[in-house]
């Protein structure tokens, strides 16, 4: 009788931990994830006067002793977390041939949004995907696999951004000084090498994602695009530069280091 009651419990904890090791794998990485640091929402630039503001006459200088700032410390300037709103490329969990392919798209959707102050729902977001593809295809003649030049060119025709730049053989300090100032930044990537245990298989040939910051500890902060769980997910920088290259004609282990900036 013990022994069948030991079988019975063995074979129920074999079915929960089965049925339930995506569940439990998430509990777990949450547990152990670093504490980020507090997102940072997008502000724009405020260069109208107000109206109806009454202009005195400036009051006759009194000099002061100038007073000196004290310096950013080390700690302020090496963490930051912009709030970029997450989707995933497969925002329905569909992943279909579409959507195996629409990680530049959701990458320029998240950027556009950090920009633009608004938030991701599913529905609207792969109309949207589609929307971009559409327009690529009438652009380029394609949608898949474009390279970061051609992404930066959906950011300026889709969405009217005014300068956006593709910055090559870049280092990991050019993504850091970029991050620094407030901006986040999309990068192009050789995505087998990620090794992010949420693709499926190898993971993807070429793949593109957001960089939204950097932990005190040095990992980047990304939207991952290719995983549902792909939101402030954490790379370690190495791994990331070592992914990180352009098309290249479908050569990608051997493409330029590139990153996508867009200047408000």
């Amino acid at each position: 009788m013990k022994k069948i009651i030991l079988v019975v419990t063995v074979f129920i904890l074999f079915v929960v931990l089965f049925f339930g090791r995506v569940q439990i794998k998430e509990y777990i990485t949450n547990v152990f994830k670093p504490v980020l640091p507090e997102p940072i929402v997008y502000q724009k630039e405020e260069t109208e006067k107000p109206a109806n503001v009454e202009i005195k006459e400036p009051e006759k200088a009194v000099v002061k002793e100038e007073i000196k700032s004290e310096p950013k410390t080390e700690e302020v300037i090496r963490e930051i977390n912009l709030a970029v709103p997450f989707t995933s490329q497969a925002p329905f969990a569909n992943w279909d041939e579409f959507h195996e392919d629409a990680c530049e798209e959701a990458s320029v959707l998240m950027m556009d949004a950090f920009f633009d102050g608004r938030k991701l729902e599913a529905g609207s977001v792969d109309e949207e995907l589609r929307k971009i593809a559409d327009w690529e295809l009438n652009k380029f003649g394609y949608f898949k696999d474009t390279t970061a030049e051609e992404t930066a060119e959906i950011l300026r025709g889709f969405y009217g951004h005014g300068r956006v730049d593709v910055k090559y053989d870049i280092t990991e300090e050019d993504i850091r000084a970029v991050l620094i100032q407030k901006l986040p930044v999309i990068v192009p990537s050789f995505g087998r090498a990620l090794g992010n245990p949420n693709f499926s298989g190898a993971g993807p040939l070429y793949h593109m994602l957001v960089v939204r910051g950097i932990t005190k500890d040095g990992l980047f902060i990304t939207n991952d695009p290719g995983t549902r769980n792909g939101e402030a997910y954490l790379y370690k920088a190495s791994v990331l530069m070592n992914a990180v290259h352009d098309w290249n004609g479908g050569d990608v282990q051997n493409g330029r280091r590139a990153m996508i900036v867009v200047y408000p």
